[in-house]
């Protein structure tokens, strides 16, 4: 009896499986095939190591089910490992369709591999690997120009081919075409020195009929991107009030201008020929030229139109980004056969010829002095230093020494003692391994008195607040010393110390409605010096790297060998209004235009050896406590922006300690083309070029540079904090003041 009825429940469970197999879903047991059919890098293959890129995986995905996961591997600057991932959701006409998925990677080294992952559920679906040189376009040098063309540019192209050699790097275009997409992140245009849009409403498409796409431009120029804005007829429409590239235009559009000859442009970059506009018959045309009232920023080229005057070239300030605008199309057909269209376009790019003239290199003799030949590198260097926290360098001289005592042990020192004083050479079975061991043991302790077994945080921290509108671009770099191999699971946290008591700036929005974000990754060295991203010398990695979080907030798993340290850089976009008050004007007189006003600390941190940049000029204001109001008048004595820089001195002269000051660096960084560029220091200025404040020193706006004692950076691993006040070495912050313009006086 009791065998039946184990019979018939045995029977009732396989029958129940069976109906519930029939009742569910035929997507659950539906195979899902994927295939990948094409891996887009950066712009049109183009690249830089070093830098944020985007990554479009395309896909072919058969049958349906859950979500797909895909993740995108990539070596860092010391050959780890990274991943980033994507999920892409179940959608219910998956089946056959062909899906391009979206994803950013930082890649560290030139020579790596990258790698795509599809799987779901822990089931792998489909792998795609191959090496970065074997691509139609290998990555390009950190220190490279690349330049960013939405739409097709066959004058600019053809003249960046043709110039003179511009600086000591190489210059790449990309163009986008209709076929290809733009980043929908800001940090998609990372590696891009600039963008261009040139042309007509239908030459610019791309960019104007994808909102998204626009509004991600703009986040980036305000971030600190540089646009080449370059319109023609029946394009003018996109900078009216409505129009799709409305928050680029330098004021509100007015009217189209129709003039005949353009003698004030062909001055501009003299050229031999006059610029001529023809139709089909060879009929001389009028160039249409579009107006605009009030205007923001700085004209840099106007030309003569009966009683008024036309800006032709413009250039205004947005956030911490530039934008320069032309109001003529370069890739109309008079530029095509014009012989200035060369000169032209290298001055809209580069500047003048004069601006373009650098010192000699020398940055290959401080490659091989100090192992750098970058700001960032000196940066990095000053970073990795932790002898004030008890970790002591082992200078090359002590190892090699070490090491022939060791030698010298394990070789003649162990014969010389069986032989002299035990008499049985056999013996070395037993003595030999206990030398091993012996100081292998001793070389441990020693170094463990050398490091210490403490992890330590080094930080740096660069604020940027535009007063006018609230933005925030706070950028920290930190460097960690593990005292074992350990993985790091690392985040960071940020707060402005305003002194007011309401609402802090965190989960505020900006004018677009952006919310605060944040950025955490590795921060590489440039150059081929050892440990350069370009470097040929390669060091063993682990087989297991590490994996970015959501919204690449975040990074899992990070190795550090023991008694070794890995830098990272966090970078933070923000809002807030209650950081300070600033009342300034200009009032220009026959000499010299001097400034006008107060400023007031609304932080309730002090800031210290502030001094404020306008034009050219620094008015040193001192220390600023918080909710203090200093004025600025006739009484403050000033000073030329490169003769108050010149007080670092000679960068070859610096000592050691001033080498590795961290606040000396920032100064350095923050005016390096006002201060001279390569011919005022030897190193370049290309990894971090964004921190260089110079293009925002004009007749509208202020910056005033201080020192801070507290951070505004909380890096933690898993949920505990390993960066404390201890931690941090500098924190510089940098306000951008809007300035009026008022009468002019004469003296």
């Amino acid at each position: 009896m009791i065998g039946t009825t184990r019979f018939l429940i045995r029977q009732g469970w396989l029958t129940a499986v069976m109906l519930g197999g029939l009742l569910l879903p035929a997507t659950v047991g539906a195979e899902v095939v994927v295939t990948i059919t094409d891996v887009s890098l950066g712009f049109s293959g183009h690249y830089k190591i070093g830098y944020w890129i985007p990554v479009f995986v395309s896909l072919d995905c058969q049958g349906r089910g859950e979500a797909i996961t895909i993740d995108l591997t990539v070596p860092d600057g010391d050959g780890v490992p990274s991943t980033t991932t994507a999920v892409l959701s179940p959608k219910d006409d998956a089946t056959g369709a062909a899906t391009k998925v979206e994803l950013y990677c930082k890649i560290g080294r030139s020579d790596g591999e990258l790698s795509v992952v599809v799987h779901q559920s822990g089931r792998e679906l489909a792998r795609s690997r191959f090496h970065l040189n074997d691509l139609q376009h290998p990555p390009l040098p950190s220190d490279a120009k690349l330049l960013l063309a939405i739409g097709e540019t066959p004058n600019i192209l053809q003249a960046l081919s043709e110039g003179a050699a511009r600086e000591d790097t190489s210059v790449t275009l990309a163009q986008m075409t209709a076929s290809d997409r733009l980043p929908s992140r800001w940090y998609g245009y990372d590696c891009v020195d600039q963008v261009i849009v040139c042309g007509s409403r239908k030459a610019i498409s791309l960019l104007t009929d994808h909102q998204e796409s626009a509004d991600t431009l703009l986040e980036w120029i305000r971030i600190g991107g540089k646009l080449l804005l370059s319109i023609g007829p029946g394009a003018e429409h996109l900078l009216k009030q409505h129009g799709a590239l409305v928050a680029l235009a330098p004021g509100r559009f007015v009217e189209l201008v129709s003039i005949q000859q353009l003698e004030s442009l062909e001055t501009f970059i003299k050229a031999n020929n006059p610029l001529i506009k023809e139709d089909e018959r060879g009929h001389a045309q009028e160039f249409s030229i579009p107006v605009f009232d009030p205007l923001r920023g700085e004209v840099l080229l106007a030309t003569p139109s009966g009683s008024r005057t036309v800006p032709l070239l413009m250039r205004q300030t947005l956030g911490f980004g530039q934008v320069t605008l032309m109001t003529l199309d370069l890739e109309q057909p008079e530029f095509t056969h014009w012989d200035g269209t060369r000169k032209l376009i290298e001055r809209l790019l580069f500047g003048p010829v004069t601006n373009r003239q650098q010192k000699a290199d020398q940055s290959g003799n401080e490659l091989a002095h100090t192992g750098y030949d970058d700001v960032s590198g000196q940066l990095r260097a000053a970073l990795d230093r932790f002898e004030n926290q008890g970790v002591r360098f082992i200078p090359f001289e002590v190892l090699f020494l070490l090491g022939v005592v060791y030698l010298l042990l394990i070789a003649p020192g162990d014969y010389l003692f069986l032989k002299r004083f035990i008499g049985r050479m056999h013996a070395t079975w037993i003595t030999f391994p206990l030398l091993i061991v012996l100081t292998s043991t001793g070389i441990y302790f020693f170094a463990h008195a050398m490091k210490g077994d403490r992890r330590h945080v080094n930080q740096a921290e660069l604020i940027d607040i535009d007063v006018a509108t609230g933005q925030i671009r706070a950028t920290c770099w930190f460097s960690i010393f593990s005292p074992q191999n350990e993985r790091y699971n690392l985040s960071a946290r940020w707060k402005l110390p305003t002194a007011h008591s309401g609402k802090e700036t965190e989960g505020e929005q900006n004018e677009s409605g952006q919310r605060e974000q944040m950025l955490l990754s590795w921060l590489g060295l440039p150059g081929t010096g050892l440990g350069g991203m370009e470097s040929p010398i390669t060091t063993p990695q682990p087989e297991i790297g590490y994996q970015y979080g959501p919204d690449l907030a975040s990074m899992r798993g990070v190795p550090i060998h023991i008694w070794s340290t890995k830098c990272f850089t966090a970078e933070h976009q923000d809002w807030s209004e209650k950081s300070l008050r600033a009342d300034l004007s200009v009032r220009k007189s026959n000499l010299d235009p001097l400034i006008h006003g107060s400023i007031t600390n609304l932080l309730s941190a002090t800031l210290e050896n502030g001094v404020l940049f306008h034009d050219g000029w620094v008015y040193p204001l001192g220390t600023i406590k918080p909710m203090q109001t200093v004025t600025i008048g006739n009484d403050i004595p000033v000073r030329t922006v490169r003769n108050y820089l010149t007080r670092l001195g000679p960068w070859s002269m610096e000592t050691e300690s001033e080498r590795n000051d961290i606040f000396r660096i920032f100064e350095r960084m923050t005016f390096y083309n006002a201060a001279g560029g390569r011919s005022g220091i030897p190193l370049k200025n290309t990894y971090l070029h964004g921190m260089d404040m110079t293009p925002l020193l004009t007749d509208h706006r202020a910056v005033l540079v201080g020192r801070i004692g507290l951070e505004t950076f909380q890096i933690l691993n898993d949920a505990d904090a390993i960066s404390y006040p201890q931690s941090l070495k500098s924190a510089m912050i940098r306000f951008v003041l809007p300035v009026q313009q008022l009468r002019n006086e004469k003296k």
